[in-house]
């Protein structure tokens, strides 16, 4: 298992993985179908993405493919740049195998490699 920031060489399998994910869980924002995403959008999402001082875009691997995500968006305004907005997804098929953890622990360590990005329970 590895846990990585995306690259826009990841954006076609991360298009597909979040699609899937969507299709196999009751609990995220999109219900199965209800948006598109491409590899064109999702490339241009992490461009944008790795210019931003406090948003990520953390894969998982495993098995030679990805097998989830966590998107951490920051804040955009003054009041807001500490917080962010935070997406999971594991594809079913690997639940329950730590990889949620594995990912937010990650993220918790990001603030020391990017900038001010980071999960931190103090504020």
């Amino acid at each position: 298992m590895n846990v990585r920031h995306a690259t826009v060489d990841d954006a076609e399998e991360l298009a597909h993985l979040i699609l899937q994910v969507e299709k196999e869980s009751d609990f995220l924002l999109f219900e199965a179908g209800e948006r598109m995403l491409t590899p064109e959008q999702q490339r241009s999402q992490i461009e944008a993405m790795q210019n931003e001082e406090n948003s990520t875009i953390l894969v998982a691997e495993a098995d030679g493919k990805l097998v989830g995500y966590l998107v951490a968006r920051g804040g955009r305004a003054k009041r807001n740049k500490h917080t962010v907005y935070i997406v999971i997804g594991v594809l079913a098929s690997y639940r329950g195998k730590g990889i949620g953890t594995m990912l937010f622990t990650e993220a918790m360590g990001a603030d020391e490699r990017h900038s001010s990005v980071g999960i931190n329970g103090s504020h």
